[in-house]
């Protein structure tokens, strides 16, 4: 059996954060009520692997990144940065291979411009691109947050 699939969204009504886990037959579609505003949510197109646009709110721009947990790397600099005076600096070389070597065990993960919305569980979409400035930055300053009134 496969990993569960999950999606971390926010509602589209009134932009609570959530998490959705999908377990194997994935439906095609899925609407769900907000835990917190108790509206439902509708979402297409979740069959798709790998996925070719946001299934929460259509968008077709996805960028994709590792799923590597944050902490882990800023705790691995730290441990780097303590060291660093008594190795010589070698320290941070050594979390620098540390870093590279785990990076390969992690999966990747989708995201959308739009909504925000991350998806784990889908295979890695070699069409999709890393996060691209230009494009996050149409969407962050030209309104084009989905919030539906």
């Amino acid at each position: 059996m496969s990993k569960p699939k999950r999606i971390l969204l926010s509602c589209p009504h009134c932009e609570r954060f959530q998490t959705l886990t999908l377990e194997d037959p994935i439906p095609s579609e899925l609407e769900y009520d907000c835990l917190a505003c108790q509206k439902k949510v509708h979402i297409k197109r979740l069959q798709q692997d790998p996925l070719e646009g946001c299934p929460v709110c259509g968008c077709q721009h996805l960028y994709q990144q590792k799923d590597f947990k944050k902490w882990l790397g800023i705790l691995i600099l730290v441990v780097g940065l303590i060291f660093a005076p008594w190795t010589y600096y070698m320290s941070l070389f050594g979390a620098l291979l540390l870093d590279a070597i785990l990076f390969p065990f992690f999966p990747w993960m989708q995201i959308c411009y739009r909504c925000e919305s991350e998806f784990r569980g889908w295979k890695k979409n070699p069409k999709l691109d890393r996060f691209e400035h230009e494009i996050g930055a149409h969407y962050e300053y030209a309104g084009e947050k989905t919030t539906i009134q």
